[in-house]
């Protein structure tokens, strides 16, 4: 598998401008005791633990939801670990007030559950995942499980992977007894020997999923270095009461905050890049018993070269990864507005633009400069608005780091120029004759029609989304087809945008991951089909670097890879839905630099990516030979360029996300439209349907059946 970085996609180009990288190995390696144990049952209830374990009293809260306030979990939890002939022991009291499982199994760590990690040595390619929900929550009786195995070593590998798990509701949580087998890891227990674990408590609440860790770094589900070692031995180590929390405020500093017992007051807390020490201060005595200490780094608008900090209290030690919010700081500047003086306006002069929120955005950037450039409906570059209608401007931002990007505004002129107010009052009146108000009783309000008027004017005429609306409605001409969202206001002035940007040079581009089948490049002649899959909302909140770990379903990419061998390209896009220009761009670029056949070009997404492969199809049918929308809808107005396309649709019939109905009406409207799409509904699943429908070998059978014209 190779990556495409879509150079001249901003995000890209801030990465090689110094962002973040995936975390490498801590410096310092934590080292915990966990004693070995004796006549453990595993019945769920801990009282044949007595106080025997390795005590966690404090898990880290790893909840970051992106804002510049803490953002706590409303569950706690405590651990106990310990050994025997059999494997590792964990006992675990969860409070949760309000349990909330995940009714599919593929996808239990959506909502309450626990993730355990297990590797035979930090960095090293023999680890595994178990995710488990307790089966608490009133719908769900048993535990239910999913593995996920990362082992690649021969000898565990050819080992299945088992556990033992067994729980006990509680009135306010339960409680979780779990035996973990050393044959997992192909291991033999003995005294110092040390493996890699890590556990995460995961809480569905007040519609958010927070999370508890014993270690407070995420992204142990790809790699093995990010959990603690625990080494085995007879007595354990001192209770581990540290609990620490990291977030970002205003994207101008890092907080970072610690608590601990009673007994760590005076101590120095403090935070390192390596020897240097960035930031110090004291534990502090709390009134509730315990000690804590604050202290802030500084949020550099250029993200530095990818360091892991260390915080601690003396021996007492933990990681700081900030490439989170590093990355949040991305998706901030990729949501950065920009505002005109006015983007409906009147006369020849054209409005001055900055950022919505200059503020801000220096908080983003640092200090940045704008050039702006104006184009009016012909794309032709003007320095007046010498014409009512459509105008643009094209607004380039080069920070102080060197780095550049673009914003996009659109303007109207009104066909008159707006004096004393009149143009106020009149667009005023005109809504309010809406309302079916004689003339004279608005004429003898007028004083009050006049303020009325300058505010509600004022508004609109700085909006945005007014020059959209009336620049897409001054170019319908009467006898255009019937809107659709293909044709709607908004889908207007994307393309026009997108014309611009074709007509300039500067049309940007979709990074992707590209997989390639078993022996590939054997036969220079030969062409292969090429499946575009894209990827829902969820992906968006990670970066491409996190993407592109793992791009492509797990059932698409086996059967794509040896039994029905495919070309599968997956762009990776942070922007709320997926462009048809963009998607057909990308499909022009494989087209040209892979051996594609082009008539079995196939394409596919879910969630928003479903959505995505029903609008990209209707605006290109004529380059695909058949489409798989799964847990998305279409346009119902819009389906007859669809009525010869071969389409299999999938959808949970339980999806609380996008509901069932949106496939079931597209799926209607083709064949009203004289088509004959086959739709598959899977009763009680929810949203992520994809990982049955991809891992369905009947799919492929039918997808590679089907030719373009055939």
């Amino acid at each position: 598998m190779y990556i495409h970085r879509g150079l001249k996609l901003f995000l890209m180009a801030l990465m090689c401008a110094g962002s973040v990288a995936m975390a490498a190995t801590p410096a310092k390696r934590m080292v915990f005791d966990i004693p070995r144990l004796a006549n453990i049952t595993l019945d769920g209830k801990g009282e044949d633990w007595g106080t025997q374990g390795f005590r966690v009293d404090a898990m880290h809260d790893i909840s970051d939801d992106g804002s510049d306030t803490p953002h706590l979990a409303p569950s706690s939890a405590t651990m106990r670990v310990g050994w025997d002939a059999r494997g590792l022991l964990l006992l675990l009291h969860v409070v949760d007030t309000s349990p909330n499982e995940s009714d599919y199994v593929g996808t239990l760590w959506q909502r309450d559950s626990i993730e355990l990690f297990m590797t035979t040595t930090l960095g090293g390619k023999d680890y595994y995942q178990l995710v488990l929900a307790p089966g608490v929550d009133g719908r769900h009786a048993e535990i239910r499980q999913m593995f996920y195995d990362r082992r690649t070593t021969t000898a565990p590998k050819a080992v299945p992977l088992t556990c033992t798990l067994a729980r006990t509701p509680t009135a306010n949580g339960y409680v979780l007894k779990a035996l973990l087998p050393w044959s997992n890891l192909g291991v033999t227990p003995a005294p110092g020997l040390e493996v890699g674990m890590q556990a995460v408590v995961n809480d569905f609440d007040q519609g958010a999923l927070w999370h508890k860790a014993w270690y407070p770094m995420t992204g142990s589900t790809y790699f093995s270095e990010r959990m603690y070692t625990v080494r085995l031995a007879v007595s354990p180590s001192a209770p581990d009461n540290l609990q620490t929390y990291c977030y970002q405020e205003r994207f101008r500093r890092i907080v970072v905050s610690a608590t601990d017992d009673a007994a760590q007051a005076g101590k120095m807390f403090t935070v390192h890049e390596g020897r240097r020490v960035l930031a110090r201060a004291p534990m502090l005595a709390t009134a509730d018993g315990h000690s804590a200490a604050e202290v802030l780094l500084p949020f550099t608008p250029a993200a530095p070269p990818h360091i892991l900090l260390t915080a601690g209290i003396g021996e007492k030690q933990f990681i700081i990864d900030p490439a989170p919010m590093y990355f949040e700081r991305e998706k901030a500047i990729l949501r950065l507005g920009v505002a005109g003086s006015a983007t409906v306006f009147g006369g020849m002069g054209l409005p001055t633009v900055d950022f919505a929120d200059p503020a801000m955005a220096e908080n983003l950037l640092g200090r940045y400069t704008l050039y702006t450039t104006f184009y009016n409906a012909a794309y032709q570059q003007v320095s007046s608005a010498d014409a009512a209608g459509r105008y643009g401007a094209l607004v380039e931002v080069t920070t102080e780091n060197g780095v550049k990007l673009h914003r996009y505004l659109t303007l109207f002129r009104t066909a008159t120029q707006a004096r004393g107010g009149n143009q106020e009052q009149a667009f005023a009146q005109s809504l309010l004759q809406g309302l079916g108000q004689d003339p004279d009783v608005l004429a003898a309000q007028l004083p009050s029609l006049r303020r009325i008027a300058r505010q509600m004017y004022g508004s609109f005429s700085r909006q945005p989304e007014s020059a959209v609306i009336l620049a897409g409605l001054s170019e319908i001409l009467p006898d255009d087809a019937p809107v659709t969202e293909r044709t709607n206001l908004e889908s207007r002035d994307a393309d026009w945008w997108y014309g611009l940007r074709q007509h300039l040079g500067i049309v940007e581009t979709y990074p992707y991951c590209v997989q390639h089948p078993d022996g590939f490049g054997k036969d220079p002649a030969k062409r292969y089909p090429l499946i575009i899959v894209l990827h829902g909302a969820g992906d968006m909140d990670a970066n491409f670097t996190t993407f592109q770990q793992h791009p492509i379903d797990k059932g698409l990419a086996d059967f794509t890879r040896a039994k029905y061998p495919a070309i599968v390209v997956a762009p990776f896009t942070q922007m709320n839905g997926w462009s048809p220009q963009m998607v057909d761009a990308l499909l022009s670029e494989m087209l040209a630099k892979e051996p594609v056949d082009p008539d079995r070009v196939y394409l596919t997404g879910f969630s928003m990516g479903g959505a995505g492969t029903w609008h990209t199809a209707t605006a290109y049918p004529q380059r695909y030979a058949a489409i798989i929308p799964i847990a998305g809808g279409g346009d119902t107005h819009d389906a007859a360029p669809l009525k010869d396309m071969p389409i299999w649709a999938f959808h949970g019939e339980a999806d609380d996300v996008v509901n069932v109905s949106q496939s079931k009406n597209s799926v209607q409207a083709v064949s009203d439209a004289g088509g004959h799409p086959k739709l598959t509904l899977y009763p009680g699943v929810g949203h992520w349907s994809w990982v049955i429908a991809y891992g369905d070998p009947a799919l492929y059978d039918w997808l590679f059946q089907q030719h373009r014209g055939k």
